[in-house]
Parts: C-alpha cells; sequence; structure tokens
C-alpha cells in the first residue's frame, strides 16, 4: 500500500496534482492549461520548486463549480 492510499479520506481535497493531471482533472489539454493559468483564468499554481507547479484538488473542484454555476 502507498502513502497516497493508507492517508484517510479527509486528505483527498488536499492532494496536489501536477500541471498534466490539473489539466486531466479539468478537462483541457496541457498547453490549453499552461494558457488560462499563466493568463489568470485558472487558479493560480502552488510553486513546488522552480520549474514544477502543482494544484490542489480541492482548489480545481472550487474553480470547476464556479465555472459550472456562473
Amino acid at each position: 500500500m502507498s502513502l497516497a492510499e493508507a492517508l484517510p479520506r479527509s486528505f483527498e481535497g488536499h492532494r496536489i496534482l501536477t500541471t498534466r493531471e490539473a489539466a486531466e482533472f479539468c478537462g483541457y489539454s496541457t498547453d490549453r492549461w499552461k494558457r488560462l493559468y499563466l493568463d489568470g483564468k485558472a487558479p493560480a499554481p502552488i510553486k513546488l520548486s522552480a520549474r514544477k507547479n502543482g494544484w490542489k484538488v480541492s482548489s480545481l473542484a472550487t474553480w470547476l463549480d464556479s465555472k459550472a454555476s456562473a
């Protein structure tokens, strides 16, 4: 069992997704996703390192919900 599988369900919204995973989660290509967040039209990423970004699942879900209700 991996560490991620061993975490309680309440931690699911705090999971960090990579750029590719965030794009897939939101239904965009990776290139389109990068354009959206660079233009400020998607949630700002969390800087994980100089070249790596991440997004919390809960932030993405909230953003998608706000787009659906607009």
